[in-house]
């Protein structure tokens, strides 16, 4: 599997389609993966490079991972080090996973074409994503801003159009490949308006005890294959959706409304404590005494009694330099 992370570039304002601004852009930070075997892609948009401190970009790798079924895996990207430091994280999580064996693998110094088959997937989740945003841009006619939620599903959401949909030259898509049959889900257009209609044993949801509910389609759940929508701030799945009129299918405010994200659904991993081997480590004692510190001040005597938080930029290189560095300690710790 090629693992590599890259930038997309889209406005930040609300605007009409034809108000266009080329020297406003931002960036969108996008993981994205590809196995190798069978071309599969998927793209996810995170918070930042490499591990963050909720474990977001490792927990999304590793359901990657998991979701093609292999016990043994060889995860490569190049040598960056954030990079590097999310691969570690996410063989480490494997394992926790049960898999047999996983193995890390990078691609030669100042060697990019090392790498091709990641930069291949990096342009086709881009063009991909251009493509549906421009898409959608033009139902709606407004510009949609890189900072809005929507942006993190449409991003996930276009790389799996490519795993579902793009056939190789032995006429198979990437998801027969995986798994032994064609993708035969209907779709719907990205941000469509839709009615869905809620399962037996789910809540009703409303005082009225109405089955079917207006929301917009924002992707399928690779899990249980499910329609994903978002409805009263919130993301539901449901197995049947009935297409609205042409007229009523695009709503602006609909898609602004939407607040919830992957990241924000994420559950945040718990701090690891990871103590340091040292021997005959001399514990200090210090007299209980007021203060009115505005910020904790952490000294190395307190991370020899409590141990180091992995993940923390400051004493992941502790540990593996034996050195402070200048770098901060991060909120978590």
């Amino acid at each position: 599997m090629f693992v590599t992370q890259s930038n997309a570039y889209t406005r930040e304002e609300w605007t009409t389609c034809e108000e266009r601004d080329i020297d406003s852009q931002l960036l969108l930070k996008l993981l994205v993966v590809r196995h190798m075997r069978s071309k599969a892609i998927s793209a996810h948009a995170v918070p930042s490079k490499g591990d963050d401190e909720r474990g977001f970009a490792v927990r999304c790798l590793a359901d990657d991972v998991l979701w093609l079924g292999y016990s043994r895996v060889i995860l490569k990207s190049d040598n960056e080090p954030a990079i590097v430091k999310l691969l570690a994280e996410a063989l480490r999580d494997l394992r926790i996973q049960g898999l047999e064996q996983t193995l890390e693998e990078h691609s030669p110094e100042y060697d990019p074409q090392a790498n091709g088959s990641a930069e291949v997937a990096v342009r086709l989740v881009k063009g991909y994503l251009r493509t549906l945003r421009s898409c959608l841009e033009s139902r709606i006619g407004f510009r949609i801003p890189v900072r809005h939620a929507v942006m993190s599903w449409l991003v996930r959401h276009a790389a799996a159009l490519v795993t579902w949909c793009a056939k190789g030259h032995d006429g198979q898509t990437a998801y027969q490949r995986v798994r032994g049959r064609e993708f035969r889900t209907k779709l719907l257009g990205f941000g469509e308006c839709c009615s869905f209609k809620i399962r037996s044993q789910e809540p009703l949801g409303s005082v009225d005890n109405r089955r079917f509910h207006q929301g917009i389609f924002i992707g399928v759940d690779r899990r249980t294959g499910q329609y994903m929508l978002y409805s009263d701030d919130e993301v539901k799945l449901a197995r049947t959706v009935i297409r609205v009129p042409e007229t009523e299918k695009w709503s602006k405010d609909r898609i602004a409304s939407v607040k919830v994200t992957p990241l924000t659904m994420h559950q945040p991993r718990e701090p690891e404590v990871v103590f340091k081997d040292k021997a005959d480590i001399e514990k200090s004692v210090f007299a209980d005494k007021p203060h009115m510190a505005r910020q904790v001040y952490l000294r190395p005597g307190d991370f020899e009694e409590h141990g180091l938080t992995r993940g923390c930029p400051k004493c992941d290189n502790f540990r593996k330099y034996d050195v402070w560095g200048t770098r901060p300690h991060s909120n978590l710790c």
